[in-house]
């Protein structure tokens, strides 16, 4: 169903990636937790960290064993990157003087 995640500023809520065909449930929540992480110490805010583990739980669970593919891993990346580039591009929006 997603997960709540809280912090002394907000409660945030997250939606799980729909996954069509789950082969595994090992790792997930590790999966989970482990990019969520990673987000955070990337830069990213609790939502943003909180999608990108979604993404990552989810491709956890679609491949046998408690870790997914190489793959599946850069699909996660790509995300991670999508995000910090719509940032930058945000905040280059928010620089440009009004006309």
């Amino acid at each position: 169903e997603g997960a709540i995640i809280f912090n002394k500023d907000e409660t945030t809520y997250i939606n799980s990636k729909p996954v069509l065909n789950a082969v595994d449930l090992t790792g997930a929540g590790d999966s989970f937790a482990g990019a969520y992480l990673a987000g955070i110490a990337n830069g990213f805010n609790t939502k943003e960290s909180g999608k990108i583990a979604a993404e990552a739980a989810a491709e956890t669970i679609m491949h046998k064993g408690p870790r997914a593919p190489s793959e599946a891993l850069a699909r996660v990346k790509d995300m991670l990157d999508n995000i910090h580039y719509e940032k930058i591009d945000a905040k280059a929006r928010l620089r440009k003087p009004l006309s």
